[in-house]
């Protein structure tokens, strides 16, 4: 296959937790991803409640507003360094 990933838009995460339709197209992204050893992209997580259903759900990468606002590359390596020693783990 020419891709490594399978991305599920906001339209599908914002929300799922509470939204039959939403969640049942997760979790179908989910089996999918699986059976073609990709990996799967939960976007446009923006609060705590959908953060924690995207993981719940075995979303392999998270992106959106909740983890950190969208920023320049050369502020990445800072951005991570910051979140690492707030997390507690350096």
């Amino acid at each position: 296959m020419p891709f490594d990933e399978l991305k599920i838009g906001r339209a599908f995460t914002q929300g799922a937790a509470h939204d039959k339709h939403k969640h049942v197209i997760v979790d179908a992204s989910v089996i999918l991803s699986q059976e073609f050893s990709l990996q799967l992209v939960a976007e446009g997580i923006e609060n705590h409640e959908d953060w924690v259903f995207s993981k719940k759900a075995e979303c392999n990468i998270i992106q959106g507003n909740f983890l950190s606002r969208p920023i320049p590359a050369d502020e990445m390596i800072l951005w991570i360094d910051n979140y690492w020693k707030s997390s507690g783990r350096v």
